[in-house]
């Protein structure tokens, strides 16, 4: 039976989101009976460069990361000059036979140029590139004279259509490559619901589970709606509690998410925390400049976590409501996928996002599984916030209810097993 190797530049099975994409990702194929091999990397001092530490295998997924050292040479060097090379000896290594498969998920050149030049038994079909984003020059400093811009142009346009077939993140991404004459299988970023305790039995309350099979696929909030604040003693001592979980990165509007605070009253203050994750405090003043007060004017309602360890972020998971999302829309940002919606929604929180890209145009249901605005500006994220503040307890549970089927039903990676196994068998 054939094996699959998927091949990536990060560390398996858990470090950042690319991790998390290309570990479900062997979950998902080894739930088809394959035996899958991920080879990843993982930062290491000098004098074990280039070795392999094994990591562990979950029934046929196995698992390893080659050693590459961050601070001798930077990392996005030694990756675009020889981590191609390391990832085929590693292959050959595990047995590499010509009927096997190659999935290569990454950006640095030399995982195209070597395995498209030492891998030749297998045939073409069976190497499969996987591309997540599409960023424009706009997103590189000095635009289309940055070193980096130019590679993963060359990469784009070059290394990923060279073998005939794609794996890609997202429908924009599907049209452009479509377009260019390759087979195309969109594959959403995957998650695990048996690893989640089941928060549609768990964790909503006896009311929501009693309405919400019925409400839920109706309409469980009319997003159309003006909702009046509650002002029951109750809703006045409840604290809602929203959460942004991710790098300072280039997609999301962290700016605008973070000043509007700003524009909320007094009394809606006395009911938000909003809690972020994967950004110091140092890092935010630095990201806000000018603005960097917003941060003390708002600390009653506004907790900067910084990078927190696994446990500490599902503790916090397990307390929040809702996640914020603005973003822009563009090409970067319609090309891409989030991977915090669905891993949040597998906990039951809700997305509060703006319209961008196929998590809203395709896969959540405004009012029903999420709550989706437009825009990105400061005054669109505040009028988000508003109105999930607004919402009753009994609806909001619904909506959590909805967040977590959506979960199971769209994102597990069981789901998605015999569809990918299919698309990797076409010729």
């Amino acid at each position: 039976m054939n094996k699959i190797f998927i091949c990536c530049h990060s560390k398996i099975p858990k470090g950042d989101a690319n991790s998390n994409y290309v570990y479900h990702l062997g979950l998902c194929l080894a739930n088809t009976g394959r035996d899958v091999v991920i080879i990843g990397m993982s930062n290491c001092s000098e004098k074990t460069r280039g070795t392999v530490k094994t990591s562990d295998s979950k029934g046929n997924l196995r698992y390893v990361n080659i050693m590459v050292p961050k601070k001798v040479l930077p990392l996005k060097a030694e990756c675009h000059l020889k981590i191609g090379g390391y990832l085929v000896s590693e292959m050959r290594k595990q047995g590499i036979d010509s009927d096997d498969f190659v999935i290569i998920y990454g950006g640095y050149l030399s995982q195209f140029t070597e395995i498209a030049r030492k891998v030749r038994d297998v045939p073409m079909s069976h190497i499969i590139p996987v591309v997540v984003e599409w960023p424009t020059e706009k997103q590189y400093r000095l635009g289309v004279f940055n070193p980096n811009y130019i590679v993963w142009n060359y990469i784009f346009n070059k290394c990923l259509t060279h073998w005939g077939k794609i794996i890609v993140i997202s429908s924009n991404l599907k049209n452009h490559f479509e377009m260019a004459g390759l087979k195309t299988f969109v594959l959403p970023p995957m998650i695990d619901s048996n690893s989640v305790p089941n928060v549609t039995q768990d964790s909503i309350s006896n009311v929501a589970k009693g309405s919400a099979s019925n409400e839920i696929r109706s309409s469980a909030i009319d997003t159309n709606k003006n909702y009046e604040p509650d002002t029951t003693t109750k809703a006045r001592n409840e604290r809602i509690r929203f959460i942004y979980s991710g790098a300072n990165n280039r997609k999301d509007a962290i700016y605008s998410m973070i000043l509007s605070l700003d524009l909320l009253s007094s009394d809606e203050k006395e009911r938000v925390e909003f809690h972020i994750t994967g950004m110091t405090e140092d890092q935010a003043q630095a990201f806000l400049g000018k603005e960097a007060d917003v941060l003390e004017r708002n600390k009653g309602c506004l907790f900067i976590h910084g990078w927190l360890d696994n446990k500490d972020l599902v503790s916090l998971y397990g307390v929040v409501d809702y996640l914020l999302l603005a973003r822009p829309k563009n090409r970067f940002t319609i090309s891409n996928f989030p991977s915090k919606v669905p891993e949040m929604m597998n906990y039951g929180i809700i997305p509060v996002c703006s319209r961008v890209g196929d998590y809203t145009n395709v896969f959540l249901n405004d009012g029903i599984d999420s709550l989706f605005f437009e825009g990105c500006e400061p005054e669109d994220c505040a009028c988000a916030i508003k109105k999930a503040i607004s919402i009753d307890a009994k609806a909001r549970e619904c909506l959590k209810y909805g967040a977590r089927k959506t979960a199971e039903e769209k994102f597990d990676y069981h789901v998605w097993s015999n569809s990918l196994l299919e698309f990797l068998l076409e010729d």
